[in-house]
């Protein structure tokens, strides 16, 4: 009958690539959740005030702003 077939050198070259993968992922350097969340709320809290969502941008700085249209009747 029909079935996949499992050998070969193309799924030799398949498996090859997925170890080389999990052996480069294995090989990272892991930080803990905690650990990097603590790490960005202490850059957040740094760097606040420069923050525009936070402190808000002044309409002559905006330029998002709606702009003025001039109308002469």
């Amino acid at each position: 009958g029909s079935s996949l077939l499992c050998t070969g050198p193309l799924y030799v070259m398949a498996t090859k690539k997925v170890v080389q993968k999990l052996r480069l992922e294995a090989g990272l350097n892991r930080v803990k959740v905690s650990q990097a969340a603590a790490v960005l709320k202490q850059f957040c809290l740094q760097n606040a005030q420069h923050d525009p969502l936070l402190t808000g941008v002044s309409s002559s700085t905006n330029p998002f702003r709606p702009q003025k249209v001039c109308s002469f009747l």
